[in-house]
């Protein structure tokens, strides 16, 4: 049993209980307006169903971390505030052991983009062929692995810190409460933390990997048109002085492509900046989960390395992690709720610098909060959105990065246009001044302007092919603007 006897002073156990309400109360309203705001968007998304998961079971916990220091038993616990029984601590055990279904959640969000990014996976088939089955699943373990603790009696009050969790019984010892705490807690937890963290990798390098992609095919394409298309002209440079001209054309319309190519190649930093920027909006909700646990994660493994799991005497020894983990559990719901609008803060606060006398950032939080369109396009919020976002017009998508690649295509299609007039008129005023050889000079122009408009086909296929490989990376783009690729051309 553990001993009744506080190592902390009286004002140290008045910090330790009254510090999570507050973290608590602030949660609970984050996780009621996180939830107001995806109600607002609709729940036809399984990231904003696997959110609205998250909430619930943040005010579960939220509940729960608050009444640690009271629930205990009143007659044992070496607790100062304690007014609890056996009953409650029970009860606080089999919260504690339930509240492993957060580290579910976040493991299955990160799995959840990266099907949608990685496997171009639609929001339908997953709804079909593996959210079903990741919620029953997720929510039956954490449900059956508590109620286990609870039917062999096997809550009690921690020796170190607050709450009850596993303590060894005569049916189960310490080495038995040992496994039973590693199936019902350790291993979920080293799990969850290896997939939240390599899930966000792959998301990170396969979106830095596709706009390299794009990049290279696109020059490697022009590179060996052009090149054949200089050959050819070359070829015929003798026949006439109409195909020597249109050479020159040729030549001269070609470096301005080719200068444009360098211009998008240079430009690639910016890309990259936009890519930093998404991988730091997913790797914020593994941020969250590490944040929020650690300091349990430190309580614990210092305790296990302890010789006979430690006792209350080293209490003053951890009480700032004990005082930090009574903060920042109650706390992921507030997270959530900041990770989830910051893609629209942070293009209201682009929209709102561009003004003469623009708002101030904490008007634009409050916004965000309280209006679920702020941010989101120029109806209600003005701004246009940073990443990806839904515009009135039902079925059309703006995404900055696939307008780039759509933009630098349009371009190049443009360059082969022109260049293909230049030559046309080239080849026109030769053939005024020279009419005897204007069968010549039309057969050559006729030669360069099919390799020209060729050419041009060929990039504008190319173009739509790096579209649609960079199309998954707007979709982790719309993400992080709460927008499911499945609502696009919704304002829902």
């Amino acid at each position: 049993s553990v001993s009744n006897v506080s190592y902390l002073s009286d004002s140290q156990e008045t910090t330790l209980a009254f510090t999570p309400i507050a973290p608590a109360l602030i949660s609970i309203w984050a996780s009621c307006v996180l939830m107001r705001l995806l109600h607002k968007r609709g729940f036809k998304s399984p990231m904003r169903r696997i959110l609205l998961a998250l909430s619930v079971t943040d005010i579960f916990m939220s509940i729960t971390s608050a009444l640690q220091s009271f629930l205990t038993p009143r007659e044992t616990s070496r607790r100062l505030y304690a007014v609890g029984n056996h009953a409650t601590c029970s009860y606080l055990g089999w919260g504690f052991t339930f509240s492993t279904i957060s580290f579910w959640y976040y493991a299955a969000l990160s799995f959840y983009f990266l099907m949608v990014v990685k496997f171009g996976m639609k929001d339908p088939v997953f709804t079909r062929k593996i959210e079903p089955y990741m919620h029953v699943s997720i929510c039956l373990f954490s449900f059956v692995t508590a109620t286990i603790g609870l039917a062999f009696d096997l809550y009690a009050e921690v020796p170190v810190g607050t709450g009850c969790w596993l303590r060894p019984t005569d049916d189960c010892d310490s080495d038995c409460i040992h496994k039973v705490e590693g199936i019902f807690g350790g291993a979920p937890f080293v799990l969850c933390v290896a997939m939240v963290i390599v899930n966000n990798l792959l998301i990170f390098r396969h979106v830095r990997g596709t706009i390299y992609q794009g990049i290279k095919k696109s020059q490697e394409r022009w590179a060996t048109n052009l090149k054949n298309l200089r050959v050819s002209l070359s070829g015929n440079k003798r026949k006439s002085q109409s195909a020597a001209n249109a050479l020159g054309a040729t030549k001269a319309a070609t470096t301005l492509t080719n200068d444009h190519v360098a211009k998008q190649v240079s430009a690639s930093p910016e890309q990259l900046q936009r890519v930093k920027r998404v991988g730091v909006q997913s790797f914020l909700y593994c941020l969250v989960f590490l944040v929020t646990y650690s300091w349990t994660t430190v309580l614990t493994t210092y305790r296990n390395n302890t010789e006979n799991g430690g006792g209350p005497e080293l209490e003053p020894k951890l009480y700032p992690f004990m005082v930090l983990r009574a903060i920042f559990i109650p706390l992921m719901g507030l997270w959530n709720l900041l990770v989830y609008v910051r893609p629209r803060y942070m293009a209201l606060r682009d929209h709102e610098k561009s003004k003469e006398h623009g708002e101030s950032s904490l008007k634009s939080l409050r916004r965000v909060i309280w209006d679920p369109d702020a941010g989101v396009g120029s109806r209600k919020g003005g701004a246009r959105p940073r990443y990806g976002s839904t515009t009135t017009r039902p079925g059309s998508t703006v995404s900055r990065f696939g307008s780039t690649v759509s933009r630098f295509g349009s371009t190049v299609t443009r360059f082969g246009s022109t260049t293909t007039q230049l030559a046309s008129n080239k080849s026109l005023a030769s053939s005024q001044t020279k009419p005897s050889r204007f069968g010549a000079s039309s057969q050559v122009q006729g030669s360069t302007q099919t390799e020209l408009t060729t050419l041009t086909r060929e990039d504008s296929r190319q173009t739509t092919v790096t579209q649609t490989e960079s199309s998954q990376a707007d979709e982790l783009l719309s993400q992080d603007d709460c927008i499911s690729h499945d609502d696009f051309g919704d304002e829902n």
